[in-house]
């Protein structure tokens, strides 16, 4: 992931790339939220690949760059805040509200993550064709040809294709969109020392876009999402949730997929992107009241007194 916004951003060569480039990266994915643990592990695969070619292979001649990025530290490397189904009420009964007032996509993005757990750039960059009506499969996959905010070309994390069975809310919720005919992405031009000077225009058929006004001519048109921070912060406020990030819906759905429908480890992962590891260590919550329901299906003394 992090050696593709490189090339994207004008480093051709690996040996251009140093240890400020890669720390202001670090920064900016830690200020979007990305998790310390999954930055911990962007680091050690840059750093992989860095002693491999230079120490290994002897292909380049620097130093590792990595070796002095420091990981910004957080409250910790797993998060246990997931929401309560009051909670989920209070934020759905906003959407409603939200809906009624105005027609931001932050609702319906809000949503589909509460329904399928899926990753926030998973969902900005899907496309129609990416959602088999037949199956209820949405596929989520490697498009050369989508734009980003980075540059033309999306991946998944890990690079790897998942396909995955959506319950029916979320179907539900796909029918009754619409579906734009106009929609595009911006791609941002850089010159020589990486400034952008201008921003290119792509179709695409992304299936949560944003309405966009020409000021000058009235035209009416729709766009890739670039950020939804100012949504999810307001809809938290209408809602009086606090200290909820995004990424814990996410969670909280892989602890519904194993406490509600006997999910394992490995099959949640494999609905969430996740593999076995990853999602029993940094998704799989220390929630109380589920602990506390396992407790109370056998007494202490029965289960101590033995034959």
């Amino acid at each position: 992931m992090l050696f593709s916004q490189f090339e994207q951003s004008g480093h051709e060569f690996l040996d251009q790339i140093t240890t400020l480039d890669v720390q202001l990266l670090i920064n900016q994915h830690s200020k979007r939220g990305i998790s310390e643990a999954t930055l911990t592990y962007y680091k050690k695969g840059m750093s992989k690949v860095f002693k491999w070619l230079s120490e290994d292979m002897e292909l380049i001649e620097m130093k590792n760059p990595l070796n002095k990025v420091k990981i910004p530290k957080k409250s910790g490397l797993v998060r246990d805040r997931i929401p309560t189904k009051e909670e989920m009420a209070f934020l759905n009964a906003a959407a409603v509200e939200w809906v009624i007032k105005n027609r931001s996509p932050i609702v319906e993005i809000f949503k589909f993550i509460s329904l399928t757990g899926a990753r926030l750039g998973e969902v900005l960059h899907m496309e129609w064709e990416d959602f088999d009506e037949k199956t209820g499969i949405w596929t989520i996959r490697s498009k050369p040809r989508c734009p980003t905010f980075y540059g033309l070309g999306w991946k998944p994390k890990w690079g790897k294709l998942r396909q995955v069975p959506l319950f029916d809310e979320a179907i539900e919720l796909l029918e009754r969109l619409p579906r734009q005919q106009e929609v595009y992405g911006t791609v941002p031009v850089r010159d020589e020392n990486k400034e952008i000077i201008r921003y290119d225009f792509y179709p695409a058929n992304f299936v949560f876009p944003i309405k966009v006004v020409d000021g000058k001519s009235g035209k009416v048109g729709y766009c890739r999402v670039n950020c939804i921070r100012n949504g999810w912060e307001s809809l938290k406020k209408r809602a009086r949730v606090e200290n909820l990030q995004l990424k814990d819906l996410r969670t909280y759905f892989n602890h519904i997929l194993k406490t509600n429908y006997n999910f394992t480890s490995k099959e949640a992962g494999a609905y969430i992107g996740n593999n076995e590891v990853v999602n029993e260590l940094h998704y799989s919550p220390y929630h109380e009241p589920t602990i506390r329901g396992k407790m109370r299906k056998l007494p202490l003394k029965e289960a101590l007194a033995g034959p």
